[in-house]
This record gives structure tokens, C-alpha cells and sequence, in this order.
């Protein structure tokens, strides 16, 4: 109750409004005989307006309405008391980022210990105080167009990597006023959709104080995925592999991840610099390293960017013996 100002708990089975408690507090003032003194006007210096960019933060508004300077006139002396505010004291029940025009903001102000507020004939341990909250007149961008509106990626590209491309695309804004208005691109404001045989990349635009979208601006890129070439043969160079007895199955995988894996492709096209190889793509059948013979490893490779297998090609075999 009013940080430490109740010297005495009241017990009650009612539901207390904070009126009701200053009014217990108050009676309790009054009949202590304590003695205190009057605050009887709080004003700001400069007014209780503050100015702020259209779209500003809530937490950079109220940290401008910190700024505005309360001095009280106290009963009986000359110099004014200063009465600085914190930014969670103040509220501001109807703003938002989109807000236009004017807002009201409250600061409930607590008199310290020792005095009371006086103001309009009512005595008080709190008043709350209004201000006004100014948003300036937005600039208004009108479009936004990209570098591209249209990017072409081989066939198998990853969605971080489209991602990676669009981020290296540049902006060119217009705006209401022909001030320049700068959008910083990052890879993480771009989504993407399938939209037909390619994908529709939209970037979020973000907003900037000072600064609005006009309705129906928006950025948007054709994301088209190349043709594929296709891989119609995958063969292991070489196609056997011997290995001394007793070697172990995990041994034999490393050895068979040094193969060279070639792919036959369609006459004029390139095939590709290398295919995948690691030790964990292999399995070989019923492989038993005390017993001599001869074993089919298998594995299934995976095609690079720009490349598909064809149906039935993806496994790769060699002997081993």
C-alpha cells in the first residue's frame, strides 16, 4: 500500500478499490495529527507534449515522455520540487506503431513521504496527469521495386541457398516526398511458395520510423528452377575392390568412400565434377570378415545441383573381394 506509506493494516472482508485504501490512509493522516506538507500545483516546464516519428516503438515514446519536466509548487516555499518520471509509470492505452495523429499518455505521480498533494480542494498521496503524444505525418513509400524480378537456379538448389541468392538483391524506393529511403536485405525476410512450375519469393518489408508502405506495396521475385540434366548411368572406378581377411566392415566402407563414382549423361551435356561418396551410403550383403570370397557392396547415390538420376539409376555396385 503506496510503498510504505500505511503505517497500519486495516482488516476488511470487502474488495478494496485503491480509493478506498487512500481513504483508510488518509482518515489515519488526519487523526494522527501528523504533520505534512501541501503540494498544490504540478505542471511541466515546457508543456506535457512530446513530438515523435509516425511508426516510433512504444518503449522510445515513453522514453521521450521521460524527458518532459514536472516541477511542483509546494505550500509555504519558494523554490519549485522536481518530479522526474520512469518510463514504466507512464501509460498509453491506445497507441500503436500504426497510430496517427494524437495519443493521450498518463503518469500517476506519488507525493513522497512527508508531503501530500492538494490539488482542487482534495488531498491525495497520488494524482495522475495527462500528456499529449504528437506523431508526426508519415512519409509514404509508393513502391519498391527489386534488382530482378526474376532469378533462375539449377535444378535441385536448396531453399537456404535461393534464400542466399535473393539476398543479394538491391531495392529502388519512391516516396512521397522523393526523400531517399533505404531497405536493407537478409536472406531470413524472404519466403518462399510454389506458384505453378516455379516459386513466388516475397520479402518482408519492414518498417522504419518516419516511413509508410502505401496500400498494396509489396516485393515480390519469380524464383524458376532450371531444367535438370539427367544422369542415366552411375558406375564405381574402379568396380572391384580387394581387401586383406579379417578386415573389418567399417574398414571396408572407408575404402570403398575413395572410389570414384563416374556419371554418364545425355550427349552435349557436361556431366558433373564428382558424385558424393561417403562410407555410410555403402552396405555390403552378408559380409563376413573371416570368411574369403567375394561380396556386392551397394549404394545409393545422390544427385549434385543441377543433376537428376533417372528412375532405377541410383545404385552404384562393386565387388568386393
Amino acid at each position: 500500500y503506496y510503498k510504505g506509506l500505511v503505517d497500519e493494516l486495516v482488516f476488511t472482508s470487502e474488495v478494496l478499490t485503491q480509493d478506498a485504501v487512500e481513504a483508510y490512509y488518509l482518515e489515519g493522516v488526519e487523526n494522527s495529527g501528523k504533520q505534512f506538507s501541501k503540494i498544490t500545483q504540478v505542471s511541466a516546464d515546457d508543456g506535457a507534449q512530446v513530438e515523435v516519428e509516425y511508426g516510433t516503438s512504444l518503449a522510445d515514446v515513453k522514453r521521450e515522455l521521460v524527458k518532459i519536466a514536472y516541477k511542483a509548487a509546494v505550500e509555504g516555499s519558494e523554490e519549485p520540487m522536481a518530479f522526474p518520471t520512469t518510463a514504466d509509470m507512464w501509460t498509453l492505452g491506445d497507441y500503436t506503431v500504426t497510430a496517427t495523429g494524437e495519443v493521450e499518455a498518463a503518469v500517476k505521480l506519488q507525493a513522497p513521504e512527508g508531503y501530500m498533494f492538494n490539488l482542487g480542494g482534495r488531498l491525495s498521496v497520488t494524482t495522475e496527469l495527462k500528456a499529449t503524444v504528437k506523431i508526426k505525418d508519415p512519409v509514404t513509400v509508393t513502391a519498391v521495386t527489386p534488382s530482378q524480378t526474376e532469378i533462375e537456379v539449377p535444378y535441385g538448389t536448396s531453399e537456404d541457398a535461393i534464400k542466399e541468392a535473393l539476398a543479394g538483391l538491391t531495392f529502388t524506393t519512391t516516396t512521397s516526398d522523393g526523400s531517399a529511403f533505404e531497405i536493407a536485405n537478409a536472406k531470413s525476410l524472404w519466403t518462399l511458395a510454389e506458384d505453378g512450375g516455379s516459386y513466388k519469393a516475397s520479402f518482408e518489408l519492414e518498417a522504419k520510423p518516419g516511413y509508410k508502405y502505401a496500400d498494396g506495396v509489396k516485393v515480390e521475385v519469380t524464383v524458376a528452377v532450371k531444367q535438370p540434366i539427367l544422369i542415366t548411368a552411375l558406375a564405381a572406378d574402379p568396380a572391384t575392390l580387394t581387401v586383406d581377411y579379417n578386415t573389418s566392415e567399417a574398414d571396408v566402407k572407408d575404402e570403398l568412400a575413395k572410389l570414384a563414382i563416374q556419371a554418364t549423361v545425355a550427349a552435349g551435356s557436361a556431366a558433373p565434377e564428382r558424385i558424393a561418396n561417403t562410407a555410410d551410403m555403402w552396405t555390403v550383403a552378408e559380409y563376413n570378415p573371416q570368411e574369403a570370397g567375394e561380396y556386392t557392396a551397394t549404394a545409393t547415390a545422390a544427385a549434385p545441383v543441377g543433376y537428376k538420376i533417372a528412375d532405377g539409376v541410383g545404385e552404384v555396385s562393386v565387388t568386393v573381394t
